[in-house]
């Protein structure tokens, strides 16, 4: 059951670029006949402009994505150009994280974007917050967002940097590490 709430977005992904997008399969017969990896780099599905939204038990969304294309491999492999994901409302408000590219590795439950990732979002306490980093990785299985590369974060008189960067999806655990410099301007008192 878990496996296949894991595995449920990316399904969802497929079955929404099909309705949404009017999905075009593209085979090349050619590469059918090639051995090896020379086939695996033909997309067995192209979705263009899609969209897709992840619902929670409550029937609200939770999560909605967007892709300008997406690429689908046999090996389950995908590669997705210009993504938008947004968290959307709960408790800890609505977040945006936008990148040029997503790739997800053959079999997994994890999406890496890439290059300049921008998150952008509102902190508990109504902060504005702006996330900056070359990778991002999403865990759908693990319900995480993370970074091994640098970050910077800024908000109202507040520069944060960091070695890494990891939170929930909800964002009501997010988690620093590494070399770790803040920079606070607090505001001139009246």
């Amino acid at each position: 059951m878990k496996r296949l709430r894991t595995l449920l977005p990316f399904a969802l992904l497929l079955v929404a670029a099909a309705v949404i997008v009017n999905l075009s399969v593209r085979r090349d017969e050619r590469g059918d006949a090639r051995a090896g990896n020379e086939s695996a780099a033909i997309p067995v599905y192209v979705a263009e402009q899609a969209t897709w939204v992840r619902y929670g038990p409550d029937g609200h969304p939770q999560l909605r994505a967007e892709a300008a294309s997406i690429n689908y491999y046999t090996d389950r492999a995908m590669q997705l150009d210009t993504v938008m994901l947004d968290r959307l409302g709960g408790d800890q408000g609505a977040w945006h994280l936008r990148a040029a590219r997503g790739d997800v590795p053959a079999g997994s439950t994890r999406m890496r974007l890439s290059p300049e990732v921008a998150v952008t979002g509102t902190a508990k306490d109504a902060l504005p917050v702006q996330i900056a980093a070359s990778e991002v990785w999403v865990d759908w299985q693990q319900r995480e967002i993370s970074s091994v590369q640098p970050v910077t974060l800024t908000a109202p008189n507040r520069r944060l940097r960091a070695d890494r960067w990891q939170t929930d999806f909800n964002a009501s655990r997010s988690q620093l590490s590494g070399h770790v410099e803040v920079f606070y301007d607090a505001p001139s008192q009246p």
